[in-house]
């Protein structure tokens, strides 16, 4: 899904690849989103906002363990400012659910 971040003078376009199903945070038959934010955190947090999805804890704004979050390839954790990281034009966001069942 291509995302539309904006702030009240910057608008940049990014990739957001996600498990879930996307139709809760976009219309039927639409490939991008608008979000207002920056960071990296503003935009998971409106993510989660938006679908039944808890990427990051409402409370604490940190980001829920059960998903890995990466930036062009990198783990957020190894981005200099790690969750607080301002997204960029072209870059892409991979959220990876990590927790899996088993018996």
């Amino acid at each position: 899904m291509k995302v539309a971040v904006r702030t009240a003078n910057l608008e940049i376009s990014i990739k957001v690849k996600s498990p879930t199903d996307t139709s809760a945070v976009a219309e039927p038959g639409e490939s991008e989103l608008e979000i207002k934010g920056i960071t990296l955190r503003e935009v998971l947090t409106e993510l989660s906002d938006r679908c039944d999805y808890q990427i990051v804890d409402s409370q604490t704004k940190e980001l829920n363990p059960a998903y890995a979050v990466l930036v062009n390839g990198k783990h957020y954790q190894f981005l200099p400012r790690g969750i607080s990281t301002k997204l960029k034009e072209g870059d892409e966001v991979d959220i990876i659910l990590t927790i899996f069942g088993g018996g």
